[in-house]
């Protein structure tokens, strides 16, 4: 059994897309930039908000971008629990987890106040720890705040697992040196997870507990 899972957030345990794509579409509206689908968005999310409007605009002025990051940082604060669901059997499956003693944490390329706010509203008194982004900490794939997790809980690399949905989240737990677990119900199609490295998969949450617990 691993001590310690980290778990990645959007795509993970909390369905966001809704949310990210209303506040994202918002944004490119607001500089008369065209909207883009949501399974556009899907395929951008995973590397911060600034990338996500980046990418979806196609800019290269960064004045620009930072003026819509800052506009999408403020809508999606304000929008960001009108669509945003758990995953289903999620919050049975970490109850499970943390009565079998293993501790909880998350990481999240999302704001650091966002991020706790998602997981106290949908998983109450759940995480030991959850982490956004904050200044001057490189975001995933940096391995720099995994570390920090792991040291502020008292755990190996030999004992924790990172389990999440993306090709950032496969490269962020290989330059930790841990183990990582690639759920397929999340924002990335199976087969594009097993391109990019992805050696453990589950398909179901059933499956992603089993291999926390029995690894």
């Amino acid at each position: 059994m691993y001590k310690l899972a980290i778990l990645d957030l959007d795509g993970t345990i909390l369905d966001t897309i809704g949310d990210l794509d209303s506040a994202l579409n918002h944004t490119l509206e607001t500089f008369s930039l065209p909207c883009i689908t949501t399974e556009k968005t899907r395929s951008l999310v995973g590397r911060g908000l600034r990338n996500l409007v980046k990418d979806a605009s196609g800019s290269t002025d960064e004045d620009m971008i930072s003026k819509m990051h800052s506009e999408m940082v403020s809508y999606y604060t304000a929008h960001s629990m009108e669509r945003t669901v758990p995953y289903p059997h999620i919050p049975e499956a970490l109850h499970s987890l943390k009565e079998s003693g293993v501790r909880l944490a998350v990481l999240s390329n999302k704001k650091d106040e966002v991020t706790v706010a998602l997981c106290e509203h949908f998983f109450p008194g759940m995480f030991d720890l959850c982490q956004g982004e904050k200044a001057g900490v490189p975001i995933k794939p940096s391995p720099e705040s995994v570390l920090s997790v792991m040291e502020r809980l008292g755990c190996s690399p030999e004992d924790t697992v990172y389990v999440g949905d993306s090709e950032v989240d496969i490269t962020t737990a290989a330059n930790a040196g841990i183990d990582s677990i690639i759920v397929t119900w999340g924002f990335r199609k199976k087969e594009d997870l097993e391109k990019a490295g992805a050696k453990v998969l589950a398909d179901d949450v059933i499956t992603m507990k089993d291999l926390i617990l029995n690894c």
